[in-house]
């Protein structure tokens, strides 16, 4: 098995793991496909079957990026060289970028679908995770990690009880939502199973199974059929999470849908930055300019655009560059951690 790297690290000279970047592809695919489904300057959540698969792809995602950042994370430096490069990766893009939507809600309100003004998107921006909240999330739960770290280790008696508490959280998610404690707590214990995955199997992931594929993917829906769209059931979505999980991991082996996703998923922090501002383009293009109204067709073509297309220009032009590299969270050089 290749040595583990950094989850954001897209050098060509970095030893890639296959299946953590097809994962990777897999669940920006999911993000991407969900934020196709518009609700502005045409609501396709007027068709039932949008719900279903907005519920279908956002039960799995996040909580699968999560367990992908656990495991490849790692604590070998002192603190101090540890969020520096986590300041790079995550802090650096998240204030560019949450910088610029800030402007082009302020300033071309016509092409967003919220106006705020310059008050609102700063406040919104340091104190509520801002339109990237995913990175916010991610930037403190990194930042507080090696002090959970040290608490995990201590003792079986410890670590089960935090984990326990860790596995409540996320269930029962806590409601305060200053500085994002209500994500952070809810995927805190994602992160933490994803990075004891690594430690549990040494980094010798399993093959794929088929007959617990099967199994996950019938038991999946059934429970998300069943529990929509009322989603009443914490536990019923939690367990359904987990099936769409397993069932995400072993689809992902396929040889073919592997050498797909993989080559995505080396590039998924930076179309996850990016879905916005080729999204706003695309939809005008389709629903004001061409008139369309099928949401099929408008779905499929976002997705084009904002992940096919989307790819070809992140790789092709803005990782050429150091500038747009750098504000993209994109390391030059070798950088375990």
């Amino acid at each position: 098995m290749q040595e583990v790297v950094s989850l954001y690290s897209n050098n060509s000279n970095v030893n890639h793991i296959d299946i953590v970047d097809a994962l990777k592809g897999w669940a920006i695919f999911l993000v991407i496909l969900t934020h196709s489904i518009l609700v502005y300057p045409i609501d396709l959540y007027q068709y039932e079957f949008c719900h279903y698969i907005r519920l279908i792809c956002s039960n799995i995602y996040m909580e699968l990026f999560f367990i992908i950042s656990g495991y490849c994370y790692s604590f070998k430096t002192t603190y101090q060289e540890f969020i520096i490069k986590k300041i790079k990766r995550l802090a650096v893009p998240y204030l560019i970028f949450c910088c610029i939507d800030m402007l082009f809600r302020f300033f071309s309100p016509n092409l967003v679908n919220k106006k705020l003004s310059l008050i609102e998107s700063t406040s919104n921006m340091f104190l509520y995770g801002g339109a990237y909240w995913f990175l916010y999330t991610l930037f403190i739960i990194f930042a507080f990690y090696p002090l959970l770290e040290k608490l995990l280790n201590m003792s079986k008696i410890i670590k089960i009880s935090l984990f326990l508490l860790l596995l409540y959280l996320s269930v029962f998610p806590l409601s305060f939502k200053l500085f994002r404690i209500h994500s952070i707590t809810h995927y805190l214990f994602w992160f933490a199973l994803g990075n004891n995955i690594k430690l549990l199997t040494k980094n010798n992931l399993p093959d794929n199974n088929y007959v617990m594929e099967f199994f996950s993917l019938i038991t999946w829906f059934f429970i998300l059929y069943f529990n929509y769209p009322q989603k009443q059931s914490n536990i019923l979505m939690f367990i359904a999470t987990i099936l769409g999980i397993i069932f995400s991991y072993n689809f992902i082996q396929n040889n073919t849908l592997k050498k797909f996703f993989r080559e995505f998923g080396k590039y998924s922090l930076q179309l996850y930055l990016l879905n916005g501002f080729f999204l706003v383009p695309s939809r005008y293009l389709w629903v004001n300019i061409l008139k369309m109204q099928n949401p099929i067709m408008i779905i499929v073509l976002n997705t084009f655009v904002c992940f096919c297309i989307s790819y070809l220009v992140i790789k092709n032009i803005f990782m050429k560059y150091k500038t747009t590299s750098f504000m993209m969270g994109q390391s030059y050089k070798y950088e375990k951690h």
